[in-house]
């Protein structure tokens, strides 16, 4: 098991690579195990994935901004192999909408890669802006 601070370095590395739309990275940051997990009933993202269900999603996401979508950590807590980390991010779409929305996301940690992730967001304004 890694430290708290490589934990906590680890779960921000996931949202440079999110912004930076780098899929290598991504598939790099993620256990083979992934159990990525959605709150909500947003049509093909809430609900549990694997790895390979999460890195497919990337391409349709990665390919609608025009931008970065910027993330930035509000608060951040780690605790044994467990890093919670407060968010809000700030995205344009290629179609002009504004993408703005706070998260709380919870990553397990396993073998220095991320093997759960729980996700918990404004789904209605997901929704109405992105899906």
């Amino acid at each position: 098991m890694g430290s708290l601070e490589s934990n906590k370095a680890l779960a921000k590395r996931y949202f440079d690579a999110l912004s930076d739309q780098d899929s290598a990275l991504m598939d790099s940051l993620l256990h083979e195990d992934l159990e990525y997990w959605v709150l909500g009933t947003l049509p093909g993202m809430s609900g549990t994935h694997g790895k390979a269900a999460l890195m497919g999603m990337l391409e349709p996401f990665f390919g609608m901004w025009d931008g970065r979508l910027e993330f930035t950590v509000l608060g951040e807590t780690a605790e044994g192999n467990r890093v919670a980390l407060e968010l809000r991010n700030h995205g344009r779409k290629k179609d002009g909408k504004v993408y703005q929305n706070f998260y709380h996301i919870l990553f397990e940690i396993k073998d220095d890669r991320i093997y759960r992730i729980r996700e918990y967001f404004d789904t209605m304004h997901a929704r109405d802006t992105i899906i």
